[in-house]
């Protein structure tokens, strides 16, 4: 069954989704979609998601929902918009005369004809993108990472597969510097709204938030901003407490809780309240080198090490674990840098060690030979993995 794919805007530029996407979602109920309303108003109960049809007809055969307190069992159609419907032929299709759902991306526009059968009957409409648990992004992020873990290739992997080392490295590459281009943009767009020290307070606490609970750290950032934030030993209790209905944490790693990410960052304000200057600082005294350098001469020539350590250690006090660490650092603080024209900071965002890499990844990266004695596995090496297959 041939699937529509859709080209999205995310937060570091445009990535690929697939209509089997979002009927994984459904499938797994990877969204708040028990007790959600429907566009006519109806509350919907998901008693079984259905049997996943990958042949003709309506995506999901046989399910059974409580529709209002109503008892009903039919199939669900899932699609990015109302106007898909239509264009599909579903209208004067009778295999979808069975449709008790339809589940949209997109919220319909006005002056689009909703969903009506063969027999004249309107579906129930859901829209998909306000039930969702984190963004868009996260869940095309994750679903290439499942991709990568499994038995089967993806067709992108057996692509790669057939090219040579060197033109498998330069797609990469390529695919790691497109995507460190859009991370500078969105850091530029968040520096034209606030001033540096805000950016990282904002910028930190979303990364360190991600995926589940990134919007909600947003929302805390905004609230309790940088400027005159009082810390004390107690403080992340009244922070957690005051998104006590919003946070996510069933079904998350202990290390990933966001009360322990809280922690984390009140021991780092205790430690350094001015970290972002002092962070400023030592990113401005950072020295330019080019990017043609392999990422063992940069690790060298630049005192990586050495740089990791300050950072790490001296500045932030052991207060934040070092793989969220390194996270901090390429997906925040090297963007910004290179955003406020602090210094030229994509060959250290290239070359700076990777962060805590899925094993799909790093399956990738093993079948691919792309890492050797001169290109040991790197940040820019794991952002063009994914690139490449979000946007495949």
């Amino acid at each position: 069954m041939q699937q529509n794919v859709q080209e999205i805007q995310g937060l570091y530029g445009a990535f690929s989704v697939s209509e089997r996407l979002l009927q994984k979602i459904w499938l797994r109920q990877d969204a708040a979609f028990s007790g959600a309303i429907s566009r006519s108003g109806k509350k919907i109960e998901v008693l079984h998601v259905g049997r996943w049809n990958h042949g003709a007809g309506p995506d999901f055969k046989a399910a059974h929902l409580r529709i209002d307190g109503l008892s009903v069992q039919g199939d669900i159609e899932v699609h990015f918009y109302e106007s898909d419907w239509q264009a599909h032929g579903h209208h004067r299709d009778a295999n979808f005369d069975q449709v008790i759902l339809h589940i949209l991306l997109f919220p319909p526009k006005a002056q689009i004809r909703a969903a009506q059968t063969l027999g004249g009957r309107q579906p129930e409409c859901l829209v998909l993108l306000p039930l969702l648990d984190g963004d868009l992004e996260a869940y095309a992020s994750d679903e290439a990472l499942r991709d990568l873990e499994s038995m089967q290739h993806p067709d992108w992997m057996g692509y790669l597969l057939n090219q040579s080392q060197a033109s498998c490295w330069q797609q990469i590459r390529t695919a790691a510097q497109a995507r460190w281009q859009q991370k500078v943009n969105f850091a530029r767009k968040r520096l034209e709204s606030t001033n540096w020290s805000e950016a990282c307070h904002q910028l930190c606490l979303e990364v360190l938030g991600y995926r589940h609970n990134r919007a909600v750290m947003g929302r805390f950032a905004l609230r309790y901003p940088f400027a005159g934030l009082r810390v004390d030993s107690h403080a992340a209790e009244v922070w957690f407490a005051a998104f006590s209905q919003d946070w996510v944490t069933v079904g998350m790693r202990p290390s990933n809780q966001p009360k322990l990410r809280l922690q984390q960052y009140q021991q780092l304000l205790l430690r350094s309240p001015d970290w972002p200057l002092a962070l400023q600082k030592i990113l401005g005294d950072c020295p330019t080198f080019s990017a043609d350098l392999s990422t063992r001469q940069f690790r060298l020539a630049a005192q990586l090490a050495k740089l990791m350590q300050l950072i790490a250690i001296e500045l932030m006090g052991a207060t934040i674990p070092r793989g969220k660490l390194d996270a901090i650092i390429c997906d925040a603080m090297l963007p910004l840098a290179e955003a406020a024209e602090l210094l030229d900071a994509y060959p250290y965002w290239l070359h700076w060690p990777h962060a805590n890499c899925p094993e799909g990844i790093l399956n990738c990266v093993r079948k691919t030979q792309l890492t050797n004695r001169e290109y040991p596995l790197s940040n820019g090496m794991v952002q063009g993995v994914l690139a490449f297959a979000m946007r495949h």
